[in-house]
Parts: structure tokens; C-alpha cells; sequence
């Protein structure tokens, strides 16, 4: 009965795969009418087989009271005999004329020294210690510390190897895996599994390999080097679970089971697994002996292919045990190659190596293929292919598969296939085994077993040599490694001819050519993802492709944000910070490159991601479109974003106005999707256009009427409460949008807006308090800085505060913050963000910086005048700000009244009963720090929630261009614009199933350069006129000296070097703090109402509650004790941190 029971688990697949109609079941097809009768069949498979007996698993219990290795090692011609009697199962038994092992690979190393005259005396140079320690046998030590940079104790294997033909005749190449997760007999295991706790042994699996160059005419390894692979790359957490339980979780590092294969042109790559598939090319180097010769074997990175599900056709070929063992069966050309997935069905894929796409091609059947309904598994893996080789008078390509059953029990076919297409197989041989290839059998625990074939042996490489030789190499109970040789016409021999049929192919497939892409595109994954979306549009549009688009723009937008970076750069973004960071610039060329191939892309990607031959669920067409939107936002294209985002509002608006009669209770989704509907509406402009804010309002107003229809329906209070919220938080954004709108019309009736600037008409706009100049002031008493400066709005330069600074030099800054972490903002001028400033910028590689070595770059002049650190702050305690440069500044005292860092009695009993903490401080991490280029500037904007601030300027000269409009006419005259901007803020869904990625709404505002900012004045007259409208207003702030900016006034900061006229190129270093006090309370909490309004979203009460605690703390009058304080440098406040968040303190 327990027999009964184990083979009907194991026919568990079967069972389940013939309830599925159409199903493939390793070559045999049940089709719905059939279903019944393939279960009968199956059970009594079941009870045929139970009545037979199992003893397969044979190492077990042998010797009383030793628990040996809970898998079958050796499967014996009678347990074959037991398991299918009315089967013939061949025993293949080669020459084994090499050994692939620790000694061996060890041994070819020591050979290659001597043959080089070089001992460890002699190693003065870094090619001389590396062979000497190749000839000591550091990189083989049979602890396994040389391959893994640590001993490892539970000893290793050496396994699974391939073999390929070497670019030079009479060699072939040879690649092993080595790991530490089996306990292998060749590394010291007695088999006895009682001292060895299973699943416990290790926590971090190492997989290394090393690729040995072998000679044919003697069967030598001439020498043996490991495969160096960008570790970062290849690293992640690794569970392995068993029938639904969590045996064990540790961390995985390094490629498996590696396959070679030989294009046309002689290039070897790499095949392997790493959670999922990869093709790599291989860059190798031996030197045979010669002198002053260091050799090198790589994985080359740049050429990286990553392949995921999405492609297949078949959904039961996507699941995580069946994707696995794919084999390189045809090169087409050099950049091109068919990879096949499986022997049986045989699915084929295309693969273009420049751009890394595929796609699947032909699926083929063999008709009436015998199968083992006991496997739950289909035949492939093995090797694939080598040729052409003859047979019946034609030329066809050679093969290996498996089978697995039974859990570690493995059989194999030899096959031929076709060399044109449909690349069907033509014959298979019977299944077979190979005789005892493990050298560990003749261990005395193992010897007892007596003939046969071990149980698990992967084969994984196929080479013809000579006139009638064929190489196989197999990987023997994940432990040791078979190198095996066959006669070819043997093999042949054995062939059976068999019959298939197309059961699957893509129609229509022309030639594909698109131009190879200028340098840098065979580098850059963003480049080669542009190059795929290119041959996908090209495609016949199918709807088996729409995984596969949504898997290229999904890479596609991935790599915009770092569109120059090589792919091994990008995952080291959290790594430790950069020692040696001067090559993590991009030229500028490759940037504009990038944005251009984008821009070409643009009509392509817009027709292919919106295409209903492609998708099926609108659903799709919304990740798609918003996934390439991502992309185009990352580029800082954002008309192209725009663009888009107009074609996603088109196909939203269709749907949802199909759904326009719908109050059920379904309409809370649609009160949520008619609200992204909106903020796309609002992104994809155009801007200026009134017309564009009444689309919005109206889709706002039916937002709300169906929120309110959601809360009338609601089942719950908290169901009700939502929609409540939602409903109004459309209300404020329509009535916000409204206003705005209103602002449109008043700036398009200005009868002045359309005069060029420096008209007559323009000079003297009447009703305008602008100011022509910024005053410089020592000695100013806080009374007076409050009443003439600080309450009526106008800026003003201090020249006597740098006293308070004098220990903030470039050198102690450097001392006492260089370990701080920072990453680059870049000034893009297309960029639809704060300041035009993007947060690392399409220049940097993802890693990150210290300020140490930001710094000595910057002042070696090595950075880009693009690139600067700007507004890092110094103010936390987390490890990321530093406390130790605050602790010797004092804040000048006009700064002093910050209302969350020095918070009155009211506003803190206010905070608390509001269970606000110290995190409701907008900006908690200053003061903050500016380390920039002569060159660097910012783009025009105002400080986020109207706060005022402060800059000292340490080092280096700045100037600012302020516009000094007041906030309330700055949408009129400035032409400040609001934008809306959909941003996918994680990958996956939320909610339901496939609802696609989850999105918000983030806004922002921003000015016209073009017209404010001209690159230069054509005469003294229009330097007037621009300072008359605009409230224009230059000033340069130099060292020492301290700039206080009232908060909504906009401004662009320039660090002056030569080519701004400056007599010198000195970096610019300054400190600065934003802060809401009460003169600012007032318009912070207007600020706060606005991101609560903006954001689209329903509940934000915490938003809300903050903005109304703030308004009740607004006030002019000058604070009672500024009087008695007299200037602000007679003695600030010091900072603190007694509280945990940054404090002032008199």
C-alpha cells in the first residue's frame, strides 16, 4: 500500500495535466473528449505498477543504524527490470579518456607554471604570483578556499560539465560547475548522512566554475582557469521548498550549470540558469606556457540576454520547473540563433544577440511518441545540437534530452533534427543510460551496489572530434563530473525514425534587419531594449506577444533611468560608495543619443503598446502605455511622456464612458480610474489651454458623482468613509483646477503678453511692487531685519555672519562629513521636475558617492558642470547627515524662530494631540549642504511650502536670479504653470489580479526659461523692461556672505566660473536651511492644501490636519525678545539633538 500510494503521487501529474483540455503531456495529447479515459488509464497505470514493486531507491538503509544519501545512486538493470518490464532501457558505455576533477584542473595549472620556468621565488610580478599560486595550488585547495574565498565545510562538487569546440583546431573547451551545496563522496563525505544535518549545513551556495582548454591529441588539460562573472549581478535570497514546505532559505551566488556553445565566427557563450535563463558571451585568454602571459576567462556582461517566461506560448511551459535547460541548437548568422526549449514538444525561439529580444517561432509535435506516464515531466535539457551530421542520405543536426521521474531519476534520448525549418526532430533512439560514469563508484559503501547506471546524470555537452568521434559530457549525481567518448556511427545506429507535426507557428515572419545601433548599443541594456521594442513593432502584431511587450517596456523603462550605465553598474546602485568614481560620468554624447533613439521610438512604442491585436484587456494597454510613459519621464522627455499620456487618456476615456450609466458597486473603481483619468488629461496638456483644465474639472465632477454613488452603496463604514474621502478630495481638485484655469484666462487677456520683451509698452506695467536690487547689510538688528525685510517679503544679502562659519571650511567639511553617502543631482533643461533637477540624472551609473571623494573630484575639476550635490542634508541622525560639523556652527538668530525645530508651547501641545511627531517637520534633515562646479546652476523655482530660507556661501561665488512677483500674480505675469505628472511607483499590481502597476499622481510647478531667462539681453532697454514686468532682480553672493530668500519667490543659482565671467574657477561649498515660521505659516498651510488637492488621491486628513494646526501660528508682529538679542550675530542658537530630531537652542 505504501508502494501503491508513492507511485500514484508520482503519477500526480499526469493526473492533473489530462484534466487540463489540450494539454501537452510529454507528447501525447488528450483532448477534451479524451479527458476520462486518460484518467482511467493513468489509476491503472498506477495499480499495474503497484502490484510490480519499486526498490529504486537502493542506498538507502544498507547497513543498520547509518542513514545513507536519501537519493537513488545507482539504478541496477533489475530495478529497471521492476519499474518497466515491458521496456528495453540501453546502457551506453564509453571511453573515458579524461578526468574532470579537482586533481586534474589543479594538475594542468602546475603544468602551465613549470612550462613557464616560473617558481614562487621568482614571483615579483602580478603574473608571476598568480602562477604561483596556481603551481601551489591556491586556486585548488581541497577545502575549496581557493574557488570560494572561504572553506567551505561540508566539502563541494565538481559537476555538470560542457564541452564545445575551441575557435583552434585539435582543442576543445570545457566548462565545470562547482558547488558547495552537495555532499559529494570526492570531497571527503562517507555517505553517512547522520553527521550531516540536511538543509542545515550551509546558509550562502556557491556556485563558481572553471573552464579548462583540453587537448584532443593526447586527451590533456593544457590549463585551467576560473570563470570570473559580475558576482552583484548573479546574488539573491534563495528558498527551497518541497511539497509546499520551506526546507531551508540562504543566499545563492553564482551561475549553474553552464552550457557552451561556438557561433560561426568562432565566439563561445555562455548558457546557464540563474532563477531564470541567461546568454552570455565568453571572453577567454590561456597562455600554454608563454612567458609574461596572464590568463583570463570572463563572462562578458555587456552582451548579457535575460530570458523570463513572457514569450512562451503555452502557459504550462512558464512554470518554474519546466523553465529551465534551455539549449543554443542553431546560429543563423552571428547575431542571430534559434534556442530550443524543449526535445519534446519542441518549442523553438528566435534570438536577435544585439538586442536581446526573442520570440517564440514553431512548436512541433512527434506524433505518437512513446512516453512514461510515471515522469511528470517532458524530454529536454541535454544538448542541443551539433553538425550537421549524416544520416539517410541527408545532412541533420545531433542532439541529447532527458527525462526526469521519480524525482532523481534520469533517462535520455540521442535525436536528429532538421536543419531548415520547421527544425523538426526526424528520429530518437531509445532511452538510455550511461554505465557507471561516476569515478566515486568505486567507493567501498558504493561498490556494494553492484552494475548499472547512476540515477541522476545530466548530461550537458556533445563535441565531434576527429573523423567518427563524439565527446558527451554528464554531470553524475551532482557531484562529479563524466567525460565520455562514442563512436558517431554508433550512436547512429541507434536512431528510430519518427513522424512530427506543427502544432503551433508564427505566421508571417520576415526578415528582420534593423540597422545596428551606434556605439554605445552593444553596451547598454536601454539601448538594447530600444533595439528589441524596434523588431516587436515589426512583428506580426499577435495576441500570444502582449506578455512579451509588456516585458520590453517594462526593461525599456527600467533602463531609462540610467540609459548609459552598463548593465553590472546598474545593480550596484546600493552598493558601498565608489573609491575611485571618475569613470561614472557619461558623455553627454551618449545622453542625447539615448534621448533621440527614445524619440524615434516614440511612434512605434505608441502603436504597438495601444495595439488591440496585441492586447485583449484594456487593462493592458494601461500598463503598457503607462510602463513606456515611465520610461520617456526617466529620459526627462516629458513631451513624449505627454504624448502617451494622451493616448492612454483616449483609450481610459472610451472605456469608462462605455461605463458612464454604471452606479453599482462597482463604482468606486470607477470613481478611482475616472480620477487618473483627469491627472492624465492635465499631463498631457497642452498647458497653456484653458480648454484642457475643463476636460479635468469635468472628469473630476463625474469622479465625484460616482464616489458619492460608491458611498450611498457601500456595505461597510469603512467602505462608506473611503468613498466619502474620495468624493472629497475631487471637490478640492476641482476647485483648485478651476481656479487655476481662471488664472489661464487672466493671463491670456493681458493686453501686454504678447509684446516682445523691451517693447515701450512693456516698461513701467503699472499696479506691480517689483524690486530692482537687493540690498547688503552688516549689522542689521533683528528688529530690523523683521520689519523691513523678513515681514514685507524682500531678500537681502548679510555680509558679517561668517564668523558663525569659520570652522565650515572646504577642508574640515571634507574631514568631518567626507563619509557621508550622496548622489549627484543633474541639471536637465528639458526636465519636467523641481528646479529642473534630477536625482542621479541620466549621466550617473547608479553608484553611490561618499563626500570625501565627491569633493576631491570636484575640486580636481572632473565632474561634469551638469552635476552637483545640491541640498544634502546634515540634520539627521540615522547615519546619513553630520552631526559633527553642526556641533561647531551657530544659526544666526534672524533664522531662529523655525516652528517644528523650535516649536512654541501651543504648537507642540497642538502637534501631539494630533499624534504628529517629529517626522511632520518638512524639512528635518536640514541644515543641508551644496558642493558644486564652477559652471553648475539650477533651474528657475520656488521653495516647496512657501518656506522662506537662508544660504551662507563658504566657498566660491554664486549668483542669483530672483524674480521678486508677488505669489499671487505669479500665474498671470511669471506664467507659473501647475503639471500633473502619473508616475508608477512599484511594478507589480495592486488590488485585484493583473489591475496593473499602482500609480500616483505627483504635480509640481514650474516656469518658462525660455521667456524669463534669455541667454542674454540685446541691450540696456531690455534689461529694463525684464526687470519692470518680471521683478528681475541679480545679485552675486561671495564668500563669507549670507543670502536670506522669502519663501515663494522664484530663483535660479548659478556657481560662477570663468565662462560667466568670473575672474576664477573655485568650486562653490554653502550651507543652507529652509524653515516655516509665523510669517509663513499662513501660505505653508495654503502649500499643504494644494499637495492634498493635487495628489488625487482620497484620504489625506493627515495633510489637511497639519495645514489647519499651521494657519492658527500665523503672525506679523515681530517676536518680544528680537530687540534684546540685537544683530544676528551677536549669538545664535546652537544646534541639538537631545531630543532625537534636530533642535535649536539659545
Amino acid at each position: 500500500w505504501l508502494k501503491l500510494a508513492g507511485l500514484c503521487w508520482s503519477c500526480r501529474g499526469a493526473v492533473e495535466l489530462a484534466m487540463v483540455p489540450d494539454a501537452p503531456l510529454h507528447g501525447l495529447r488528450f483532448s477534451t473528449s479524451s479527458r476520462r479515459a486518460a484518467l482511467v488509464f493513468c489509476i491503472a497505470t498506477c495499480l499495474a505498477a503497484s502490484a510490480l514493486g519499486s526498490d529504486v531507491l537502493r542506498a538507502q538503509g544498507r547497513t543498520p543504524g547509518v542513514h545513507r544519501y536519501p537519493r537513488s545512486i545507482v539504478v541496477t538493470p533489475a530495478d529497471w527490470a521492476r519499474l518497466f518490464p515491458n521496456k528495453t532501457i540501453t546502457i551506453l558505455q564509453g571511453t573515458a579518456p579524461l578526468a574532470l576533477n579537482l586533481h586534474s584542473l589543479g594538475a594542468s595549472a602546475a603544468a602551465a607554471a613549470d612550462a613557464d620556468g616560473l617558481g614562487p621565488s621568482e614571483a615579483g610580478t602580478d603574473y608571476a604570483s598568480a602562477v604561483s599560486r596556481a603551481a601551489s595550488g591556491a586556486w585548488w585547495a581541497e577545502d575549496g578556499s581557493g574557488l570560494f574565498g572561504e572553506r567551505v565545510s561540508h566539502g563541494f562538487g565538481i559537476y555538470n560539465p560542457s564541452v564545445v569546440p575551441a575557435p583552434e583546431d585539435g582543442y576543445l573547451l570545457v566548462v565545470v560547475r562547482v558547488s558547495n551545496w552537495h555532499y559529494c563522496p570526492s570531497s571527503g563525505w562517507d555517505g553517512n548522512w547522520s553527521r550531516v544535518p540536511h538543509h542545515e549545513a550551509q546558509d550562502r551556495q556557491f556556485n563558481r566554475a572553471v573552464v579548462a582548454l583540453v587537448r584532443v591529441a593526447d586527451w590533456q588539460i593544457v590549463e585551467a582557469v576560473p570563470l570570473s562573472f559580475p558576482a552583484a549581478r548573479f546574488r539573491a535570497r534563495f528558498q527551497e521548498v518541497q511539497e509546499g514546505k520551506v526546507l531551508s532559505e540562504r543566499v545563492l551566488e553564482g551561475p549553474e550549470d553552464i552550457r557552451l556553445y561556438k557561433s560561426p565566427g568562432g565566439q563561445i557563450w555562455l548558457l546557464f540558469t540563474f532563477r531564470t535563463i541567461f546568454l552570455a558571451p565568453l571572453h577567454f585568454h590561456f597562455c600554454r606556457g608563454a612567458r609574461n602571459c596572464m590568463p583570463s576567462v570572463a563572462m562578458g556582461a555587456e552582451g548579457l540576454i535575460e530570458f523570463s517566461p513572457e514569450a512562451l506560448v503555452n502557459s504550462l511551459h512558464r512554470a518554474p520547473g519546466a523553465f529551465k535547460n534551455f539549449n543554443l541548437a542553431r546560429f543563423l548568422d552571428e547575431d542571430t540563433t534559434i534556442v530550443e526549449f524543449s526535445m519534446n514538444p519542441r518549442v523553438l525561439l528566435h534570438v536577435d544577440l544585439r538586442s536581446g529580444l526573442w520570440y517564440q517561432v514553431v512548436e512541433t509535435q512527434i506524433n505518437r511518441f512513446p512516453v512514461f506516464l510515471i515522469s511528470k515531466h517532458f524530454y529536454r535539457g541535454g544538448y542541443c545540437c551539433v553538425g550537421p551530421v549524416p544520416w539517410r542520405q541527408m545532412q541533420v543536426s545531433l542532439g541529447v534530452a532527458h527525462i526526469k521521474f521519480n524525482r532523481y531519476i534520469f533517462l535520455h534520448r540521442f535525436y536528429v533534427v532538421r536543419t531548415a525549418p520547421p527544425h523538426d526532430v526526424l528520429a530518437v533512439t531509445p532511452e538510455f543510460c550511461l554505465r557507471l560514469a561516476g569515478p566515486a563508484n568505486g567507493a567501498p559503501w558504493l561498490a556494494s551496489l553492484g552494475e548499472g547506471c547512476e540515477s541522476v546524470q545530466f548530461i550537458a555537452g556533445l563535441a565531434l572530434f576527429a573523423e567518427d568521434g563524439l565527446a558527451l559530457t554528464a554531470g553524475i549525481n551532482d557531484c562529479e563530473s563524466a567525460f565520455l567518448t562514442f563512436s558517431l556511427r554508433a550512436i547512429l545506429q541507434l536512431l528510430v525514425p519518427v513522424t512530427s507535426s506543427i502544432t503551433w507557428q508564427r505566421d508571417g515572419i520576415a526578415a528582420l534587419e534593423v540597422a545596428p545601433a551606434p556605439s554605445p548599443a552593444g553596451l547598454r541594456p536601454f539601448f538594447r531594449a530600444t533595439q528589441a521594442l524596434q523588431r516587436l513593432s515589426r512583428l506580426p502584431p499577435k495576441i500570444e506577444d502582449a506578455d512579451s511587450v509588456l516585458l520590453w517596456v517594462q526593461r525599456f523603462a527600467d533602463a531609462a533611468s540610467r540609459p548609459c550605465s552598463p548593465s553590472e553598474a546598474v545593480g550596484m546602485a546600493a552598493q558601498r560608495p565608489s573609491e575611485n568614481p571618475v569613470s561614472q560620468f557619461a558623455e553627454s554624447s551618449c545622453v542625447e543619443h539615448a534621448q533621440a533613439e527614445a524619440e524615434r521610438l516614440l511612434p512605434k512604442i505608441r502603436k504597438l503598446c495601444s495595439s488591440s491585436q496585441v492586447f485583449r484587456r484594456p487593462e493592458d494597454v494601461r500598463k503598457a502605455l503607462l510602463l513606456a510613459k515611465a520610461g520617456f519621464q526617466q529620459l526627462s522627455l516629458p513631451e513624449a511622456a505627454s504624448t502617451l499620456a494622451s493616448a492612454l487618456a483616449e483609450s481610459m476615456e472610451r472605456q469608462l464612458d462605455a461605463s458612464k450609466g454604471r452606479t453599482s458597486a462597482g463604482s468606486f473603481r470607477l470613481a478611482e480610474s475616472r480620477g487618473l483619468l483627469a491627472a492624465l488629461i492635465w499631463e498631457a496638456g497642452p498647458a497653456e489651454a484653458a480648454a484642457t483644465y475643463d476636460r479635468v474639472a469635468a472628469q473630476l465632477d463625474l469622479a465625484g458623482a460616482l464616489a458619492s454613488a460608491a458611498a450611498a452603496a457601500a456595505g461597510t463604514s469603512d467602505e462608506r468613509g473611503r468613498a466619502e474621502d474620495l468624493q472629497r478630495a475631487w471637490v478640492r481638485t476641482a476647485s483648485l483646477v478651476r481656479g487655476i484655469r481662471g488664472n489661464i484666462a487672466a493671463r491670456s487677456s493681458d493686453t501686454t503678453a504678447g509684446e516682445p520683451i523691451g517693447s515701450p509698452d512693456m516698461l513701467g506695467t503699472p499696479n506691480l511692487d517689483v524690486q530692482t536690487s537687493v540690498d547688503r547689510r552688516a549689522g542689521l538688528s533683528l528688529a530690523d531685519f523683521w520689519t523691513e525685510y523678513h515681514t514685507k517679503r524682500r531678500p537681502v544679502v548679510i555680509t558679517d555672519l561668517a564668523p558663525l562659519f569659520a570652522e565650515a571650511t572646504w577642508e574640515n567639511v571634507q574631514s568631518l562629513c567626507g563619509s557621508m553617502t550622496v548622489i549627484p543631482d543633474e541639471y536637465l533643461p528639458r526636465a519636467r521636475s523641481w528646479a529642473r533637477l534630477i536625482r542621479g540624472g541620466l549621466s550617473w551609473d547608479g553608484r553611490v558617492w561618499n563626500l570625501s571623494a565627491w569633493m576631491q573630484e570636484v575640486r580636481a575639476g572632473r565632474t561634469p558642470l551638469h552635476l552637483g550635490v545640491f541640498d544634502k542634508g546634515l540634520g539627521r541622525r540615522d547615519g546619513t547627515g553630520c552631526p559633527e560639523l553642526l556641533r561647531r556652527l551657530r544659526v544666526p538668530a534672524y533664522f531662529a524662530h523655525d516652528l517644528f525645530k523650535r516649536p512654541p508651547r501651543r504648537l507642540t501641545k497642538a502637534l501631539a494631540a494630533a499624534n504628529f511627531t517629529a517626522d511632520a517637520d518638512p524639512f528635518r534633515g536640514h541644515p543641508s549642504l551644496f558642493v558644486q562646479a564652477p559652471g553648475f546652476r539650477s533651474g528657475l523655482h520656488a521653495d516647496t511650502l512657501a518656506s522662506n530660507f537662508w544660504q551662507v556661501n563658504l566657498q566660491g561665488r554664486k549668483l542669483w536670479t530672483l524674480f521678486t512677483i508677488e505669489p499671487e500674480l505669479q500665474e498671470v505675469v511669471l506664467h507659473k504653470t501647475f503639471y500633473a505628472s502619473t508616475e508608477v511607483v512599484a511594478s507589480g499590481p495592486s488590488g485585484p489580479k493583473d489591475a496593473g502597476p499602482r500609480v500616483e499622481v505627483k504635480w509640481g510647478t514650474t516656469f518658462p526659461e525660455d521667456l524669463l531667462l534669455p541667454p542674454k539681453f540685446s541691450s540696456e532697454s531690455e534689461a529694463r523692461a525684464v526687470a519692470a514686468r518680471y521683478g528681475r532682480v541679480d545679485v552675486v553672493v561671495g564668500p563669507g556672505e549670507t543670502i536670506y530668500i522669502p519663501g515663494d519667490m522664484p530663483h535660479r543659482v548659478t556657481c560662477l566660473g570663468p565662462d560667466d565671467g568670473a575672474d576664477s574657477a573655485e568650486p562653490c561649498l554653502s550651507l543652507s536651511m529652509n524653515f516655516i515660521d509665523a510669517t509663513s505659516a499662513r501660505a505653508a498651510a495654503g502649500r499643504l492644501r494644494e499637495s492634498a488637492a493635487l495628489s488625487f488621491a482620497g484620504d489625506r486628513r493627515n495633510t489637511l490636519q497639519l495645514a489647519a494646526i499651521l494657519e492658527r501660528e500665523h503672525s506679523l508682529e515681530v517676536p518680544p525678545s528680537s530687540a534684546a538679542l540685537g544683530t544676528g550675530a551677536d549669538g545664535g542658537p546652537l544646534w541639538d539633538w537631545s531630543q532625537g530630531n534636530i533642535q535649536l537652542k539659545s
